[in-house]
């Protein structure tokens, strides 16, 4: 009995990997015409850093077909964590950041959907090795990798994975 819990548990989180649907919901399609950084980041996050979310997320949101339905997409940046070497050495860590999204019409006064992502990397990798790496990345390194995860998985939970997934194939 036991292992069939074991088995049932693994199938049902398998069963929803890569077919998250969309945390927008629309009764019309839409495309994200617009994407807005704001705010400062906190902690070790810099101006830069936001920028190259913004156009990291603009560039990739042009896999998405243009509709009659313009978006606005504002993001804002609410953590940013750089691994660190000696944490990772003893105990584990990882860079990660999370970034909240707001889907609006074009002029920012209807709001058509809120959410948070965090996303992280070098989760895995720990230990001597994992220090290593964590020395050897600069913050710029880690924020771009980080930037372009986020701007993935945010367009990926508006649109859901399958649509999202089939868009940029094409690419």
């Amino acid at each position: 009995m036991k292992q069939f819990l074991i088995l049932a548990g693994v199938a049902l989180m398998l069963a929803g990997c890569g077919t998250d649907a969309p945390v927008v919901s629309s009764s019309e399609s839409f495309h994200i015409a617009e994407v807005e950084a704001v705010g400062l980041p906190p902690g070790d996050g810099s101006v830069e850093q936001l920028q190259d979310l913004q156009n990291k997320t603009k560039a990739m949101a042009a896999y998405i077909p243009r509709t009659d339905n313009p978006r606005l997409l504002r993001l804002r940046i609410l953590s940013f964590h750089k691994k660190n070497a000696g944490m990772s050495l003893m105990v584990g860590d990882s860079n990660n950041m999370d970034v909240s999204a707001e889907v609006l019409s074009m002029d920012g006064s209807a709001v058509m959907g809120r959410f948070q992502v965090n996303v992280a990397n070098d989760v895995m990798l720990n230990g001597v090795l994992g220090a290593a790496v964590a020395a050897s990345k600069t913050d710029v390194e880690v924020q771009r990798e980080l930037n372009t995860k986020a701007a993935n998985t945010i367009l990926e939970k508006i649109y859901g994975s399958k649509l999202w997934k089939s868009w940029t194939k094409r690419r």
